[in-house]
């Protein structure tokens, strides 16, 4: 059928560079469209040596109207850290994260310069090895991949025990009377279920288990939670509990690093002040049984 395709014949000129014959076939026998230079595209396992037996590969995102900054860092050894501008958060990447990461640094191109526009985030990926740093093409996929990490991470590192160690004053004064303080929270848990629950000195009760079994706990109360890592927002819902808590706002704000978690601008209830302490900073400690379980010192 005359004009039914186009081939062409590529011919290598050095270890980069090739020229290309494009051309068309026609009733009346090929027909020459253009002669082009090209160049390969190189990618990571052209410019690191195939020996070479360990990488870190380093991905961020910055800038916006507001200001942003949120960073991965993996090695090859799976070796995964999470950081923006209050989190730092360490730990390990799935086995099925690294065959996703190895399987891409096998094809992953040289990045293009791109200006990106006023007011947009812009991301960089960058690998590093046997001393040499390659800035590689950060294509929506892997960019994807990588941010799921991150949010899976910081979900990660929320789970399990956490005592009050401290809190903040919105309006600092000189001295707090004890009818305006309140006992600092002795368990906030997390689970991985979506749930968490509250337990203050001396609250709290047991309740008898399954005939043979111990008594298990029953904390304060328990709720719902959702988190949202790429704002640094955490939301908390009450539910039920044997103490209602007062002045109950579950909305605000999180800074969370390995053993460190810090609540803004929300509240977990009035125990027994006789109203709401002017707080609007909570700083919680990962209990040790906590810390032991994952793995993490307990600073």
């Amino acid at each position: 059928m005359p004009d039914a395709g186009y081939t062409a014949n590529l011919i290598g000129t050095n270890d980069s560079d090739m020229s290309a014959l494009v051309s068309r076939e026609t009733i009346h026998g090929p027909d020459k469209v253009a002669e082009l230079t090209c160049s390969r595209l190189v990618t990571a396992a052209d410019t690191f040596p195939e020996n070479s037996k360990t990488w870190t590969l380093e991905y961020s995102i910055d800038g916006g109207i507001r200001p942003f900054h949120r960073a991965l860092s993996l090695t090859q050894s799976g070796d995964l850290t999470v950081s923006n501008s209050s989190h730092r958060i360490t730990g390990r990447a799935s086995s099925e994260m690294m065959a996703k990461v190895t399987e891409f640094l096998k094809t992953a191109g040289k990045a293009r310069p791109i200006t990106p526009g006023p007011d947009q985030r812009s991301a960089s990926l960058t690998l590093t090895s046997a001393g040499q740093t390659l800035e590689l093409d950060a294509s929506d996929a892997i960019g994807e991949l990588l941010v799921q990490m991150m949010g899976a991470m910081t979900k990660k590192a929320l789970i399990g025990n956490w005592w009050e160690s401290e809190w903040k004053l919105c309006h600092p004064v000189p001295q707090l009377t004890a009818e305006q303080m309140d006992p600092p929270i002795r368990t906030l848990t997390f689970r991985d279920d979506g749930h968490f629950s509250v337990s203050w000195p001396g609250g709290g009760a047991e309740s008898p288990g399954r005939p043979g079994e111990p008594f298990i706990w029953v904390p304060d109360y328990t709720g719902s939670y959702s988190i949202f890592p790429a704002e640094d927002r955490v939301r908390l819902v009450f539910e039920n509990g044997i103490h209602s808590p007062r002045d109950f706002a579950g909305d605000g704000d999180f800074e969370l690093e390995d053993n460190k978690l810090v609540l803004r601008n929300l509240w977990l209830g009035t125990y027994k002040a006789t109203r709401k302490p002017d707080i609007c900073e909570m700083t919680f400690k990962r209990s040790i049984e906590s810390v032991q379980a994952s793995g993490r010192v307990h600073d």
